[in-house]
């Protein structure tokens, strides 16, 4: 954490957001790259640098009720202020089974931010995160505010539409600073 402090110094960041990507537990070609405990270390070291955004999936592929204990627990216990979900690890964005867990965010009254547009890891599957399926779920949950990663890529119109409709919704954008652009 140290290191990611001297970084945003020097780039002026006062603030951002801590998040372990478990992705690479459904490749098979890694461990995780970090945990919600770590990160929680972290935070609690620079209180006022960094924000707590843990991610407890794959939700349906380790448990609903294990997830939203989980999620209930970094909430209440250790003040996280959102939630991430990985669609391409575990379940369509809309898959119905996730409904508790959306109904648990919402009743935390926290955002998730959900992966929007391609997984760039197989085996996930990219048809789990397509910007379309926000539809039923914005929709379904309308005081639930989502994050939408990475601004749908490659399907950046569906998720504008989808923005457009629902307040709730939000399109991520990275900065084109920092983005290399093939030719």
């Amino acid at each position: 954490p140290e290191d990611l402090i001297e970084l945003m110094n020097i780039c002026g960041v006062d603030m951002a957001c801590l998040l372990p990507e478990p992705m690479m537990d459904t490749t098979g070609y890694a461990t995780r790259w970090t945990t919600n405990g770590a990160l929680i270390e972290a935070r609690d070291k620079f209180p006022d640098r960094f924000i707590l955004v843990p991610n407890v999936g794959p939700i349906i592929r380790r448990g609903l009720k294990n997830a939203i204990w989980e999620l209930e627990y970094l909430v209440k216990e250790h003040a996280a202020q959102m939630v991430k979900f990985y669609p391409p690890e575990d379940a369509p964005i809309n898959d119905p089974r996730l409904w508790p867990f959306y109904e648990k965010v919402s009743e935390l009254g926290i955002p998730i931010s959900i992966h929007t547009g391609w997984s760039w890891c197989p085996p996930g599957k990219s048809a789990y995160c397509l910007p379309v399926l926000l539809d039923e779920v914005a929709s379904e949950f309308p005081d639930m505010n989502i994050v939408a990663f990475h601004m749908g890529w490659p399907y950046p119109h569906d998720l504008n539409m989808v923005g457009m409709i629902y307040p709730n919704v939000y399109l991520s954008l990275k900065d084109r600073k920092s983005t290399r652009l093939n030719s």
